[in-house]
């Protein structure tokens, strides 16, 4: 995994895949840092709000499993989460 504790993969030099992100593993887990790690500046998120509304755990107030301000409030904006990580082949 690229990012520790997430199903995720490089797909191109350029390109992580990974699964979606919760608040409180973001959190716990310090995903923001390993953004930082390896320079991830943009979040593709393909997630259409309320879509995973019976699936894991409550949505934010955002209507995604996490809160997107928190990547906005700390100056980078993140990486892509594909709506389905076997879209990319890995």
């Amino acid at each position: 995994m690229a990012i520790q504790n997430i199903f995720s993969h490089w797909v191109t030099d350029d390109v992580l895949a990974m699964a979606r992100l919760n608040t409180a593993q973001m959190i716990k887990k310090d995903i923001i840092a390993q953004f930082q790690g390896w320079s991830i500046k943009t979040i593709i998120n393909l997630q259409t709000p309320g879509e995973h509304a019976s699936s894991g755990g409550p949505l934010e107030e955002s209507g995604f499993t996490y809160d997107p301000k928190i990547f906005m409030n700390n100056d980078n904006a993140e990486a892509l989460r594909a709506r389905a990580i076997e879209r990319t082949g890995r």
